[in-house]
């Protein structure tokens, strides 16, 4: 779990900074890999959450 907790900061951190590229830089593909990787953040979310769920059990 602090695996998935780890790589999620990391991910975070790539989202954050594409974000600024996309904030100050102009195009749709900047835009596209930033909503990629959000995309990836979120389901790394969900299953951070399965797993916490299961934890629980």
């Amino acid at each position: 779990m602090l695996d998935q907790i780890q790589v999620l900061h990391q991910k975070l951190e790539l989202v954050r900074k594409w974000g600024y590229f996309d904030l100050f830089g102009d195009g749709m593909l900047v835009s596209w890999i930033k909503r990629r990787k959000m995309s990836k953040v979120n389901q790394l979310l969900i299953n951070i959450q399965v797993t916490l769920q299961n934890c629980r059990r």
